[in-house]
């Protein structure tokens, strides 16, 4: 079963940047949500249970934070995190 998770980026000053969703697998589809990343948080949530996911895999690659959630595979990552290396970025 395909799992739908959202992505969620919270500024610096505390309001939503950006707010995406991805399912577990679309990095192998050649479909990646590709997120500039900045001062602030990124939030991941299971949609169905809306909470944390489970079995989220990471890597970074250069300047880029690479995820793989759960039905992905880290080689064809789900989520890039472009520059996420040359910010100050949280992720909780």
């Amino acid at each position: 079963m395909t799992k739908l998770f959202n992505v969620k980026v919270i500024n610096a000053q505390g309001a939503t940047a950006s707010n995406n969703s991805v399912t577990g697998g679309d990095g192998a589809k050649g479909a990646p949500l590709r997120l500039k990343a900045a001062n602030g948080v990124v939030e991941l949530q299971e949609v169905a249970i809306k909470a944390a996911p489970i079995g989220v895999r990471t890597m970074r690659v250069g300047k880029n934070l690479v995820i793989a959630l759960e039905g992905g595979d880290i080689a064809k990552p789900d989520i890039v995190l472009e520059d996420f290396y040359e910010t100050a970025t949280a992720c909780r």
